[in-house]
């Protein structure tokens, strides 16, 4: 529900919220319709083909509907004069299309002059052209929802129905609050969702008496209810003192709840919080209960805390400064006996997107987790020159969970267990935990390396969206931007007692980092960035005219297309390949039903148009237009001259003095032990049974040394699982080991003379010990642990008559 993707109730992508709206109610009235058919008629000197946003029909009557993005009296902001200009010609240009081949056409606008919705005047307009209106029951909506199992709708909507009803009851509202809601809507979705929740809300409350049960919220909700009782009866409860811990999270159900207690008692309230951590508004907290305390409560009296003993002086004056940017929050300022230098050092990363052909120490998720590497050596180096000791607390902090998971993917860290304790492959001594900045409320650890200082959807501040709807019973700070994102980051530098690290792309970063650098001399840049970036790297925008692209399947087509968001009548840019730049989708010139699509010829060959029908026997069409052609027909400049995909960066940063240093693969023990000649010799002729009795601990060592090595060297590409690292020891050429060119590895076919299973229990036992490490999720892919680059420091002879016993009671088996 989160997703700014615009989608029906028949799940559906549309290119706007008012074409939902129309689609949603053409469905909800009973009329069938097709998005954005193939018009039938030929339009001459027409470059596309013509789709109009919809066709209806309804016992065998057809109609066309186009909806314009212009207000009735030929109004919107967004466009210049001339842009309307072409926009109402483009529209005047439609009306004749129809009116030339005798269709029906149904037109709407974004707006009219009466006031009134867009479906009301659509109503008229279908009724008017003999369509009926024959309304379906709430019952065959659900029905149809859940009946399309291929779609995530339906646990969307119960997810949200679930959050919608919880923060209902912690606002304290009652059934009659859903009729108050409906009627200060005019959004059908809006009121559809209530007719659905009240549904839901009455069934749930319903099986909550029957099985005589109580949830949280009704605990809270049935004790105000006693207390009003309580009150009317006049009577009094013997209670002095009311204490609330954490009151900047408080909800109004559990303030009206401290309200009735303390009126009954007449108790004096004591609201222990700090309005700076207030990060709970998704679950129903609503701050201007703690900072309108006197307001709402009609007396009371501020009483600050303002020694800190966990945070520096110089790291609390920032994060204070920072949270105080927002007026709204109680202004106070922190004192610490504490001092410290470098207080916040930031690293920056190359957030370049990894390729097919390049290996896995590139792309950002092994940038980002060598950056972390990085913070974790200078906290090492501080902790021994500020004479701290090597072991310290240190806490890595993400936006999301799969912050985390993100690390796990580089290969440079590992989780120990299904906890948050994580390890580096690098320092394994380390005390690392990883958790979310929510979750981490109110903990304290020696250093905080906080990993996503990203500016895009999921970074931070967070730039998700909740659903509309959820704005009826959420509370939402508006007192500055990202209000609650804003208080979440102070959270975030407040855990640490000495240093708190970030790590940060080269383009985009956070722009709470490039506030913080621009407005602190004390916090330290390590590497470089773009602070002139506003728009997330990864976003698609139309190269026509700037706005945002919208990636899905176009039936007219037949292709799945990068579609501009921007009126078609404004901009009509659409490709099924971006390489193309400003390229769009012909109709081919030269056959009756061909379009020319974006194709390229290879890797570095320039992107030109190429017709749909072609074949490579000839016998298609083989009309192309090259990008130089195209650009002179339509008048356009190429703003960049092409350069191949996989060229490399021609902007290095300028002061790599300051960068994380590159890693460099160490030449560790395995890949000696296994460089060396002859070892490999009495294991690669023929496959037989490993006889576990007449292997010594040199030749087990080799054999471990040659599959750790294999590990190592095939994922120098990519990472893989057990059955492809089996596959290259035994020197089976699978599909992946041929793709991959695995062939070409040293340790290729090297056991090849030891049975299958017998390396395969090797191979867990090395997991079980810590040798390796094997990822959880749908890809299982093998991991070196540090264990496993320093084997022949760590593997006892011991260990070696465990894997041995080991072996053998498999065989056995």
């Amino acid at each position: 529900m989160r997703s700014k993707k615009h989608v029906t109730i028949s799940n559906e992508i549309l290119r706007s919220k008012q074409e939902v709206e129309i689609a949603n109610f053409l469905y909800l009235n009973n009329i069938d319709y097709s998005y954005e058919p193939l018009y039938p008629y030929n339009i001459q000197f027409s470059r596309k083909p013509y789709t109009p946003d919809f066709i209806i029909s309804q016992e065998g009557r057809i109609a066309y509907i186009e909806h314009f993005g212009l207000s009735e009296s030929g109004r919107n902001d967004r466009y210049s004069p001339d842009q309307i200009e072409a926009y109402k010609k483009a529209i005047r240009h439609k009306i004749e299309i129809h009116k030339q081949h005798g269709t029906t056409l149904i037109y709407t606008y974004s707006s009219y002059n009466d006031g009134r919705l867009i479906t009301e005047h659509l109503k008229e307009q279908l009724e008017r052209n003999g369509f009926i209106l024959r309304p379906r029951s709430n019952q065959e909506v659900v029905e149809k929802l859940v009946s399309d199992e291929e779609s995530r709708y339906i646990r969307r909507l119960v997810d949200l129905i679930c959050r919608f009803i919880t923060n209902f009851k912690t606002n304290a509202y009652t059934l009659t609050d859903f009729s108050r809601m409906s009627t200060s809507t005019k959004n059908v979705r809006t009121k559809l969702f209530l007719d659905i929740c009240q549904e839901c809300f009455l069934v749930y409350q319903k099986y909550l008496k029957e099985n005589n049960a109580v949830d949280f919220q009704d605990m809270i909700n049935d004790s105000v209810r006693l207390l009003k009782e309580v009150k009317e009866m006049k009577q009094k409860l013997d209670f002095k003192y009311i204490i609330v811990d954490e009151y900047q999270d408080i909800s109004r159900q559990r303030f009206d709840l401290t309200k009735e207690l303390a009126t009954v008692t007449d108790a004096k309230i004591i609201a222990v919080g700090d309005d700076w951590q207030s990060i709970y508004a998704f679950s129903g907290s609503d701050i201007t209960l703690f900072t309108e305390f006197i307001e709402k409560m009609g007396y009371g009296k501020l009483l600050k805390i303002v020694k800190t003993y966990r945070n520096a002086q110089e790291v609390i004056d920032i994060a204070g400064g920072f949270i105080q940017r927002n007026t709204a929050q109680i202004r106070k300022a922190l004192e610490s006996p504490k001092h410290i230098s470098d207080p916040v050092i930031i690293y920056t990363y190359d957030p370049t997107l990894k390729t097919q052909n390049m290996d896995n120490r590139s792309g950002v998720n092994y940038a980002i987790a060598h950056a972390v590497e990085v913070a974790l050596e200078q906290i090492v180096t501080y902790n021994r020159i500020e004479g701290k000791g090597p072991i310290s607390s240190i806490l890595i902090l993400g936006r999301y969970g799969f912050d985390g998971k993100r690390l796990e993917l580089s290969g440079l860290f590992e989780y120990i267990n299904r906890g948050g304790k994580i390890r580096s492959v690098k320092y394994p001594k380390l005390d690392i935990t990883f958790m979310t900045v929510h979750s981490s409320k109110g903990l304290g650890y020696d250093n905080v390396i906080v990993v996503n200082g990203r500016n895009e959807t999921y970074g931070f501040p967070s730039k998700i969206e909740d659903d509309p709807v959820l704005k009826l019973v959420t509370k939402v700070d508006k007192s500055i931007e990202y209000a609650e994102e804003r208080r979440l980051f102070y959270v975030a530098m407040t855990r640490t007692k000495n240093r708190v690290y970030f790590i940060a792309p080269e383009q985009n970063p956070s722009e709470f980092l490039l506030e913080i650098k621009h407005e602190y001399k004390n916090v330290v840049l390590r590497g470089n960035w773009d602070e002139d970036s506003k728009q997330p790297f990864f976003r698609k925008n139309c190269p026509i005219c700037g706005y945002p692209l919208q990636r899905r399947y176009k039936n007219a087509y037949g292709l799945r297309l990068y579609i501009c968001t921007n009126e078609p009548e404004i901009c009509g840019f659409i490709s099924n390949n971006l390489t193309g730049d400003k390229m769009s989708i012909q109709k081919c010139d030269k056959c009756i039903d061909g379009y020319l699509i974006v194709r390229k010829g290879d890797v570095n060959s320039v992107p030109f148009l190429g017709c749909t029908n072609y074949s490579r026997n000839g016998k298609g069409c083989n009309n192309i237009m090259k990008k130089q052609v195209y650009y002179s027909i339509y008048g356009l400049k190429d703003d960049n001259e092409y350069a191949p995909v996989n060229a490399p960066r021609q902007n290095p940063p300028k002061n790599k003095a300051n960068r994380p240093a590159t890693h460099q693969p160490s030449t560790t023990n395995v890949s000696t032990a296994t460089g060396e000649k002859g070892i490999y010799s009495g294991y690669s002729n023929g496959a037989s049974k490993l006889d576990h009795n007449n292997i010594a601990a040199g030749d087990m060592m080799s054999i471990v040394g040659i599959i750790l090595q294999c590990v190592i060297e095939i994922s120098e590409k990519h990472f893989f699982g057990t059955e492809v690292v089996l596959n290259v020891l035994r020197g089976s050429a699978c599909q992946q080991v041929k793709k991959y060119k695995l062939n070409g590895s040293v340790t290729y076919g090297k056991l090849a003379g030891i049975e299958r299973e017998s390396l395969r229990t090797i191979i867990d036992w090395l997991i079980q010990n810590k040798f390796l490490y094997k990822r959880e999720g749908k890809y299982p892919v093998l991991h070196i642990t540090y264990s496993g680059n320093h084997y022949k420091e760590i593997m006892t002879s011991a260990l070696l008559k465990n894997l041995n016993k080991t072996l053998y009671g498999i065989m056995q088996a």
